[in-house]
């Protein structure tokens, strides 16, 4: 993921051209990034994103790997059953969907009327992917419970439930670390409050952003409601009530994790196709405004997540278009510079651009030595002053 908006120093040119790669570095490289409009001498700093409850929020374009709006995204929150995001990756990276899981006591939750569930019964055997429908579409604890101690007993090598429940939080946060997610730490599999256990924005988007890539997972989070039979002799039909995402099908939106709790307030993720379903966009907002009765019900409209991101995604609507990046006019000079260094854009998707001339596309173009690589380097993509995307550059 780009982030900041500094340049990388540039590596000593080296091999044919040497004084002629010195001057066009310093002319298109090293330079402040070229302006896709004359007239932003000054421009302004990236479009902010609309006032929101929430405590942070984050953006992106997870096709094209642009920003679109970022406030605290690093800083690190609970983030509740949202934290089944994470529960789902490691699943669907270590068994099969057609796996079958005999649900035990352990899994079940302490108390239904507090805590979301699926309803499982002890003794029943249902598979991998009617546990991650639980999951994603109800926001089952007792589903990451069952999932976790399946999944976890693989990967330790201990069937012991506690023993396999941590080698699956294990898992949990060295697939955080292996992804870049310096923000997030885990606790348990389905974001139940407690100590150190956090995450961000931003590293909740990137992991979305992966989950999301999965056609099996999308196609569950696409379910209006939850309505499975077990698989084992008892048949029983679990009907757990429509999916918790209250946006789906709306602004485009095909799927996300919805989470809450006293300590997280209200958190939600959606993930929504833009620019005719050629682009996916994930949107977190973390910590917008919830209050709860006495009874740990959500008092009616006071859970303003879905204000919160109905917000973003309308303001998103007005703000920005989606072009591609060798349209006339969207780079200007970005071909010449190219074509001087015999490199080019590969098949680039389509990327957000405001509509605000204020807030017009500037870009730079940051080469390396190739040393028999095929890329070249980035087209570094600007909003304004703050950077928030790359494109990658390869050799012609």
């Amino acid at each position: 993921m780009v982030q900041g908006n500094s340049i990388a120093p540039i590596p000593r040119a080296r091999g044919l051209w040497p004084v002629l790669m010195a001057v066009l570095v310093a002319a298109f490289v090293i330079a402040p990034a070229a302006t896709a409009r004359a007239q932003d001498e000054n421009p302004d700093t990236a479009i902010k994103p609309p006032d929101v409850t929430a405590k942070a929020l984050y953006s992106y374009d997870a096709t094209s790997d642009v920003v679109l709006y970022a406030e605290n995204a690093d800083e690190r929150l609970p983030i509740a059953s949202t934290v089944k995001i994470m529960t789902a990756l490691i699943v669907t990276k270590h068994v099969q969907l057609d796996e079958q899981v005999q649900v035990i006591a352990q899994d079940q939750v302490p108390d239904p009327n507090v805590y979301s569930n699926m309803g499982l019964q002890a003794g029943d055997t249902l598979t991998v992917k009617q546990l991650l429908e639980g999951l994603l579409i109800v926001s089952g604890s007792d589903a990451a419970n069952a999932l976790a101690r399946y999944v976890g007993a693989k990967i330790g090598g201990d069937g012991d439930p506690t023993a396999a429940g941590n080698a699956f939080i294990r898992e949990m946060n060295q697939t955080a670390l292996d992804m870049g997610l310096t923000n997030t730490r885990f606790a348990n599999p389905n974001g139940d409050d407690e100590d150190n256990s956090y995450s961000s924005a931003h590293d909740l988007a990137i992991m979305a952003g992966q989950l999301m890539q999965n056609p099996d997972i999308v196609s569950i989070m696409e379910e209006p409601t939850l309505q499975v039979t077990s698989v084992g002799p008892e048949h029983r039909t679990y009907f757990a009530g429509a999916n918790t995402n209250q946006l789906l099908g709306q602004y485009g939106v095909i799927g996300g994790k919805t989470g809450s709790t006293p300590n997280a307030g209200a958190c939600l993720v959606t993930g929504r196709q833009v620019n005719g379903g050629t682009n996916l966009v994930i949107t977190v907002v973390l910590g917008s405004h919830l209050e709860y009765d006495a009874d740990s019900r959500i008092v009616e409209g006071q859970d303003k997540r879905w204000s919160d991101m109905s917000a973003i995604l309308d303001a998103m609507d007005k703000e920005y278009r989606w072009v591609s990046a060798k349209e006339d006019g969207v780079m200007p000079g970005l071909s010449d510079q190219l074509t001087v260094w015999n490199v080019g854009l590969k098949d680039p998707p389509m990327i957000p651009a405001p509509y605000d001339s204020k807030h017009a596309i500037r870009y730079q173009l940051v080469l390396v030595p190739a040393d028999g690589k095929k890329q070249a380097g980035e087209v570094l993509i600007y909003f304004g002053k703050d950077r928030v995307g790359a494109l990658p550059v390869y050799n012609a």
